[in-house]
């Protein structure tokens, strides 16, 4: 037999707590935010599914969704300018605790139906309204925050901080349909989970302001940003095309599975989570990519896939649930690997007002986008159209975007690092 070697190894020692701070500065800070990210994301995305649930007209909830979203997102660049000037942390932390008030949609909902449609509508839309209003708080102090917490990957920073936020996202329509249908609609004590990790965020969420600061006025830092207009116009408009055509395709999705045969947990938020994991892979892997191969050239190649990827979805008849979950993985993670970058690439060219470029480019495009909502929802309405009509048409701004894409493949790379 073999002799069995009787050589000893050093026993390797952990590291300290210390040191891995030392090693990972801003991952504590990170994650926080990530965490807020996906609470405001799980609270603040039931709309879709609530108006499912509730049978609730669909031009009208279009509406809604549209104004909330419109009033709300013009005001996230006052909200970077805010941010910029050190009051980060409490916008971070104050718009994540106004998402939670749609746990009241459920039973606030029941209650008001017989006052008649003028108040059952006009409350929820205030309490919608209130939840944008925290969306547009929270998302430029948010990304701007975690843009700075990994030396050198501003993209992967980024990625993981989408990617939490569409993690929460999936899980928002799915456990807000169990607790709706299981609890005869009181949805409110959903809020009892958020408020325990919201003692956490707060905690860990960073306490003084690190983001470069700047004295000048709102219409001073517009003025600076005017200059950048050829670039920071193009990845302006490529992000409202990103942001219509998601926001019209999450707004049907429920009623375009039930036209395709589907039922049950499926539509009620099953087929949602499983595109919204896959989102949440694709932005941290489309991050990574781009700190790799670069922030252009991956735009580019991400923008033809997600085209694609929109249509295929669109167009494939009913599928066996087996086959239908890892499509739906499949067209989050193609769709979301993209959607980072334009914000990325426009932070770079304004590094001194991360925030405020984010409240443009995020507030400003939303507020485009959220007006394909009841767009979508009348086209969807009209028998010659239907609903996979109405979605393909809103499918061209993909098309767009592709456009956009190759035009600043040829920008000079000066610009953006």
């Amino acid at each position: 037999m073999p002799r069995m070697s009787t050589a000893t190894f050093p026993k390797k020692e952990p590291v300290p707590l210390e040191r891995r701070r030392e090693l990972y500065p801003g991952a504590r800070t990170l994650l926080a935010l990530g965490v807020a990210h996906a609470l405001l994301e799980c609270y603040s995305g039931v709309w879709p599914v609530y108006k499912n649930l509730a049978n609730l007209d669909l031009t009208t909830a279009g509406i809604i969704a549209a104004g909330t979203t419109l009033l709300a997102a013009t005001l996230q660049p006052a909200f970077g300018h805010w941010s910029d000037r050190g009051w980060a942390r409490s916008l971070v932390l104050w718009g994540t605790a106004l998402s939670f008030l749609m746990c009241l949609l459920g039973p606030a909902g029941a209650a008001l139906k017989a006052h008649g449609e003028v108040t059952h509508y006009g409350v929820l839309a205030l309490l919608l309204l209130f939840s944008r209003l925290g969306h547009s708080m929270f998302h430029p102090a948010g990304a701007a925050l975690a843009s700075q917490t990994l030396q050198g990957r501003r993209n992967a920073g980024l990625g993981i901080f989408s990617a939490l936020g569409w993690a929460g996202y999936a899980f928002s329509q799915v456990t807000f349909s169990a607790a709706y249908l299981r609890l005869d609609g009181h949805t409110e004590i959903l809020a009892l989970p958020g408020v325990a990790l919201m003692v956490w965020v707060v905690a860990c969420c960073p306490r003084s302001n690190t983001l470069p600061t700047s004295n000048d006025s709102l219409r001073q830092k517009l003025a600076a940003m005017w200059k950048l207009r050829g670039e920071v116009g193009t990845l302006f408009v490529l992000l409202c095309m990103l942001w219509a055509v998601n926001m019209a395709f999450f707004f049907l999705l429920p009623e375009l599975l039930e036209s395709k045969g589907y039922t049950g947990w499926i539509v009620h938020g099953g087929a949602h989570a499983f595109i919204m994991a896959g989102t949440a892979l694709g932005v941290v892997l489309g991050g990574y990519a781009a700190d790799r191969f670069g922030v252009r050239r991956m735009l580019m190649l991400f923008m033809v896939l997600t085209a694609l990827a929109y249509q295929g979805f669109l167009l494939l008849p009913k599928l066996d649930t087996a086959a239908l979950v890892p499509l739906c993985v499949l067209t989050g993670l193609i769709c979301g690997a993209g959607q980072p970058l334009p914000l990325s690439m426009g932070q770079q060219l304004a590094p001194n007002n991360t925030s405020l470029i984010s409240g443009v480019m995020l507030g400003w495009t939303w507020t485009f986008g959220c007006l394909t909502q009841p767009l979508a929802g009348w086209l969807a309405e009209q028998p010659a159209i239907g609903l996979v009509g109405a979605l393909s048409l809103m499918g061209t701004g993909n098309v767009v975007a592709v456009v956009l894409a190759a035009s600043l493949c040829g920008a000079p790379k000066s610009k953006v690092a």
